[in-house]
C-alpha cells in the first residue's frame, strides 16, 4: 500500500510538473500586440496605427539620410508592387522635413504609402534606437517578426510568404 501511495503521489508530482510547462509554453506563444502609435500622412493627417490593421501588415520605419534605409527601399518598392492588393505598407519615416521626404520619394519614384513620425511616437513607442526596422504583423495586429537593419531582396521575399502565410514564422 505504501508503494502504491508513493507511485501516485509521484505521478501526481509529474502531472503537475508536465501542466505547468505546458501553461508556460502555450503563455511563450501568446500573441504580442503590435504596439499602437500616432503619425502623420504626408498631406498633415493624424492616423493611429492600428486603424491600418484588417489584413497582414509591413511597418517599416526609416530616414532619408539613412544609407542602409536607402539601400532596402528599391526592394520594398518592387514588393508592393507585387502585393499591394493582399499587404498594407505602412513606412514611417523620422525625417525631421516634410519637403525632403516628398522630394526624395519623387527622385526615386518610390509610390509606397509614406508616413511621418514628426513627434517621434514610433520610435519611442517600439523603443528603436537605430534604423531601418522592419515589423511584420499579422491579420488581427499581433507581431509576428522583426528585424532591425537593412533587408536584402531575398529578405523582403521571406516578409512577403511570411505576411501572407506561405512560411510560419
Amino acid at each position: 500500500m505504501k508503494k502504491l501511495i508513493c507511485a501516485l503521489l509521484a505521478l501526481i508530482l509529474m502531472l503537475g510538473a508536465f501542466a505547468l510547462c505546458e501553461t508556460q509554453e502555450a503563455e511563450e506563444e501568446a500573441p504580442i500586440p503590435a504596439p499602437d502609435f500616432v503619425f502623420e500622412t504626408l498631406e498633415g493627417e493624424e492616423i493611429h496605427f492600428s486603424d491600418l490593421v484588417g489584413k497582414p501588415l509591413l511597418l517599416n520605419i526609416w530616414a532619408t539620410w539613412c544609407p542602409p534605409c536607402r539601400e532596402e527601399l528599391p526592394s520594398f518598392q518592387k514588393a508592393y508592387d507585387k502585393y499591394a492588393e493582399e499587404i498594407t505598407f505602412v513606412f514611417v519615416s523620422v525625417d525631421d522635413g516634410k519637403e525632403e521626404v516628398e522630394e526624395f520619394l519623387t527622385e526615386n519614384g518610390y509610390t509606397f504609402p509614406v508616413y511621418l513620425d514628426s513627434g517621434s511616437n514610433c520610435l519611442i513607442t517600439y523603443g528603436i534606437s537605430s534604423i531601418p526596422v522592419t515589423v511584420l504583423v499579422d491579420a488581427e495586429g499581433n507581431i509576428l517578426a522583426g528585424q532591425i537593419g537593412a533587408l536584402s531582396e531575398d529578405l523582403v521575399g521571406l516578409c512577403m510568404a511570411i505576411l501572407l502565410g506561405d512560411v510560419e514564422v
